[in-house]
């Protein structure tokens, strides 16, 4: 039996996005919930990675414009990765990114990231026990970026960095043949990220209080339930039993947008949703619209072209 084989290996799988397509990205990074939000105008491009071996899985991507994402993490996996920054940065759980930041997320945590044009992210899961037979012992319950200052997390960023070269990222294809060389690249990730990792390490560098997390998914929820109905960011502060003023800081903290702004984009992510998903070639632009809580076509039409380049029509158009 040959190695390949015997390590149950999977595939590589690549992907260029030519336009801002949610549905696609969510598939990238596997776990239970997980949502993205153009929030730059224009038109979107991107690629994304997936190499799955036994039960280890590697993602990464990188965007033309700034995403917003949540997601909730593996149950079954501990999240490992890292963010290299572009030039205007990001946050990740509240924290900014203004250098290359090393991550960690336990089975089942939340998280929480705007990420600027051009960042590239890699993120690496794997069960804990592998972790611990690598000599890291990790906490029960940790999310979020970490504080660093062991010198092995610049060699850690950088053999990420040249796995992902090696496996030519902007490739459109699948690859059965590449996966082989993938899993050779592994085992050494898998150290490099046990050197990296050091008991000073592992305490958060997050100085956001859990309370403006939680305010935040809140009002995520509410948001996500009520999109269809008129929504006043005064209600969202009546619902939350907060302040505008302290509503409107806890999103600009954690996600570096007003909630006005968030109730916008949320309704255009949504239309391209179902557009995008439309299971029959007689959906209307005008009821996605209502259901999104646009009662103007034209608003919408304008708003939607500015916002992702194209007419609405035309993304209708390439539903299934």
């Amino acid at each position: 039996m040959n190695r390949t084989t015997s390590r149950h290996l999977t595939a590589v799988r690549r992907r260029h996005l030519d336009r801002f397509s949610p549905q696609m990205m969510d598939s990238v990074i596997e776990s239970a919930e997980t949502e993205h939000i153009q929030l730059g105008r224009g038109e979107f491009s991107g690629d994304v990675l997936r190499v799955l071996s036994d039960d280890k899985v590697l993602d990464s991507g990188i965007y033309s414009k700034s995403i917003l994402g949540y997601a909730g993490m593996p149950q079954e996996r501990v999240s490992l990765g890292f963010v290299v920054t572009a030039q205007n940065g990001g946050i990740l759980e509240a924290c900014k990114l203004e250098s290359p930041t090393l991550f960690l997320y336990t089975e089942g945590a939340e998280l929480d990231c705007r990420l600027e044009p051009g960042t590239r992210w890699l993120v690496f899961q794997v069960p804990r026990k592998q972790l611990e037979a690598c000599g890291l012992t990790v906490p029960t319950a940790c999310s979020g970026p970490l504080r660093w200052a062991s010198a092995q997390c610049g060699g850690l960023i950088n053999e990420g960095l040249r796995i992902l070269n090696d496996l030519n990222v902007s490739s459109d294809t699948d690859s059965d043949a590449c996966a082989s060389g993938a899993e050779d690249h592994f085992d050494g990730l898998l150290a490099a990220f046990a050197s990296a990792f050091s008991p000073e390490s592992l305490g958060l560098c997050s100085k956001s209080s859990s309370r403006q997390r939680q305010l935040i998914r809140t009002i995520q929820d509410y948001v996500d339930a009520h999109l269809a109905e008129k929504l006043r960011v005064i209600d969202l502060c009546t619902i939350s039993g907060v302040s505008y003023k302290t509503l409107e800081r806890a999103f600009l903290v954690v996600l570096g947008i007003t909630p006005r702004q968030y109730i916008s984009v949320c309704r255009l992510s949504r239309a391209r949703r179902l557009m995008l998903n439309a299971h029959t070639k007689h959906a209307r632009v005008g009821e996605i619209a209502l259901a999104c809580g646009y009662d103007q076509l034209g608003r919408f039409s304008r708003d939607y072209r500015c916002w992702f380049g194209e007419k609405p029509s035309d993304t209708l158009r390439r539903s299934p």
